[in-house]
């Protein structure tokens, strides 16, 4: 039994960090959210939105390309953080909510026939403890980092962002 709950749960921890689109989503906002200094706040609505947007997901089937969306908000995050635009608490709180609510919606299991939902909810356990943990970690390591030479660490780090979100978006749309 153990050993089910970790495949499942270990196949769901390595998913957003397999994915360019979430990793390149949730490495910009973090270093938004490390650079307008609001990591708890900011880390309490990223959760709370994966899990709706895990909901979403399970109950709503939009036909939407959530892969384009991704990429386009990591580089606009990247680019807010990249320009430093002092954000207010509001509108960054809609900003990681939304974020965090596609990053959720993008995230589902491999469909199996007769695989229970116990399976699903180990997979979406490990996607989201992966998804916080890693927004939480690189947050909290960008806020130590924000100080230095005025924060342009964290400015840097964004302009490559930028680059690879604009790399994978180009390879994306060439390829269709």
């Amino acid at each position: 039994m153990f050993e089910l709950f970790s495949t499942w749960f270990s196949q769901g921890f390595y998913h957003p960090l397999q994915t360019p689109q979430q990793l390149l989503l949730i490495l910009s906002l973090a270093i938004l959210v490390a650079q307008q200094g609001q990591t708890i706040q900011a880390s309490f609505s990223f959760f709370l939105a994966i899990i709706v947007g895990f909901i979403f997901n399970h109950y709503l089937n939009l036909d939407i390309n959530t892969e384009l969306i991704l990429l386009c908000l990591a580089l606009s995050t990247s680019l807010l953080c990249l320009i430093k635009l002092s954000l207010n608490s509001i509108l960054l709180g809609i900003i990681v909510f939304s974020c965090g609510l596609l990053i959720g919606y993008d995230s589902s299991p491999i469909s199996i026939p007769g695989l229970g939902d116990k399976i699903t909810i180990q997979w979406l356990s490990g996607a989201g403890t992966s998804m916080v943990l890693s927004f939480v970690l690189i947050a909290s390591f960008c806020l130590l980092l924000k100080p230095f030479w005025q924060g342009l660490i964290l400015r840097i780090l964004s302009s490559w962002l930028a680059t690879s979100a604009l790399i994978v978006l180009t390879l994306q749309l060439a390829t269709k």
